[in-house]
């Protein structure tokens, strides 16, 4: 049970906690949609380059319409920097094989447009084929994911090219007619073009998951109208709701502020971890910023601040210390309910995922744990055994939190010992300036410097 439990929420938490990660440092589209397709069509709407965000050449233009190759190479750099081991995050892309792999993906994408046309479902119009949504309707809830009502929604549609084609202001374009500046050009029954955005997705997640799965994750800001486009789809032309359980992560914000290049809080992976952000005083360990996350529910906004990282570093120590602690304890008979403790961890996750009220039951564990190590508390042999395993698996296994590696502390022990020494050094001079420039930079990059009676330690 513990083993299938484990397993079960171990793949929830990549979904989630991935999905939380790649938002923040790029859309979740790219990541769950155009990763699989980045050869075939994604680069008629990538009009800017990744490098700089300056708009592609002309002469680029010319180059992308012959090989796409660039781009699919792009994209696979782009799922590479994802796979960070430190952060115990990947993102998978298919390879691609280049001619083969464009020529037979392009044809998964007309079938589920053409099944959707074939039914009755789609009408077209000058070349371009859109969903006709009142027609499904007759037959299907549309808004059944969102809640939207569709006689509410005029008001809020875009003014988009070609909007005048359409029957109704809700329908969606399943293909469209080419224009001279696409940069790519494909065939299909209706003529040259293009595929429609949401039926991509449709046809991805058909052929390599079925007509149904278990889980569609994505941003909140995908759920309408893409992942309800998605869902029409698939109820159009297969009868079915393409996934069982549908999980949106909500939007990650900066001090906040939403994150963005244009209000000068945008920063890398890496950079968090590496302490080069330039919005944060010090760096940060991947289990502190993976602690910090996961003490937000998915469906939450997360905000980081230098406050709460530096919140979730001394709360993710004291978890793993108490979890240490709990195998040096004295065993005599239980004075609380560990039977009651451990099944708040199942209730708080068997709650959609709960992960931060996991973390305050928790903490309530090792309340219960520094209690029995003072001896105000007590706890018996059996009971010890079954609340290590319970939180070794929650918090190894389901949250993903590991022992830091001490073998960094242990190498900077001696560089430790030079810089105190120089610091005494500037004390016993009486160069307040230079001693205290040491301890405030040493405090930025995390380490506390304390001056006893004793003498000076660090932490």
């Amino acid at each position: 049970m513990l083993h299938y439990f484990i397993k079960t929420f171990r793949y929830l938490r990549e979904l989630l906690f991935g999905q939380m990660v790649k938002q923040l440092f790029l859309s979740l589209f790219l990541l769950i949609c155009a990763a699989v397709s980045a050869q075939d069509y994604t680069i008629r709407g990538f009009l800017h380059d990744a490098s700089n965000g300056e708009p592609i050449s002309d002469e680029r233009v010319k180059l992308l319409r012959q090989d796409s190759t660039p781009v699919a190479v792009g994209y696979t750099n782009i799922a590479g920097f994802f796979s960070i081991p430190k952060l115990d995050v990947g993102a998978y892309i298919l390879k691609v094989e280049k001619g083969k792999y464009e020529r037979s993906f392009m044809n998964v994408e007309i079938t589920p447009a053409k099944k959707i046309y074939d039914i009755g479902y789609a009408y077209e119009v000058n070349g371009s084929v859109y969903f006709d949504t009142r027609r499904y309707m007759q037959d299907y809830h549309y808004g059944i994911l969102s809640g939207r009502k569709v006689d509410e929604l005029e008001n809020e549609t875009r003014s988009l090219n070609a909007q005048d084609e359409k029957r109704f202001f809700a329908d969606f374009a399943l293909w469209k007619k080419a224009n001279p500046n696409d940069m790519q050009i494909w065939r299909s029954p209706w003529g040259n073009g293009n595929p429609g955005w949401h039926i991509e997705c449709t046809a991805m997640s058909t052929k390599y998951l079925g007509k149904q799965f278990d889980i569609h994750g994505g941003g909140m800001d995908l759920k309408f109208p893409h992942h309800e486009d998605e869902i029409a789809q698939s109820c159009g032309s297969f009868g079915c709701n393409p996934a069982r359980y549908w999980m949106h992560a909500n939007m990650l914000n900066v001090n906040g502020q939403k994150m963005s290049k244009s209000f000068g809080n945008y920063f890398l992976p890496k950079q968090i971890l590496d302490g080069s952000t330039g919005l944060f005083e010090k760096s940060y360990s991947a289990n502190v910023v993976r602690f910090f996350m996961m003490q937000a529910h998915y469906r939450s906004n997360l905000d980081f601040t230098q406050e709460a990282l530096n919140a979730a570093e001394k709360g993710y120590e004291r978890l793993i210390e108490g979890l240490k602690t709990l195998d040096k304890v004295p065993t005599s008979t239980s004075s609380f309910d560990v039977d009651a403790l451990v099944a708040s961890f199942y209730k708080a996750m068997n709650d959609d995922f709960n992960a931060p009220i996991l973390v305050s039951y928790l903490f309530e564990a090792v309340k219960q744990i520094n209690l029995v190590n003072d001896g105000s508390a007590s706890i018996s042999e059996a009971d010890q055994a079954k609340l290590r395993t319970a939180m070794q698996a929650f918090i190894h296994d389901v949250l993903g939190l590991k022992a830091e590696n001490n073998q960094t502390e242990t190498r900077l022990a001696p560089v430790m010992d030079l810089v105190l020494d120089l610091r005494q050094q500037a004390r016993s001079n009486k160069d307040w300036t230079t001693s205290d420039q040491i301890r405030d930079g040493l405090a930025k990059a995390g380490i506390v410097v304390k001056d006893g009676k004793d003498g000076t330690s660090w932490s």
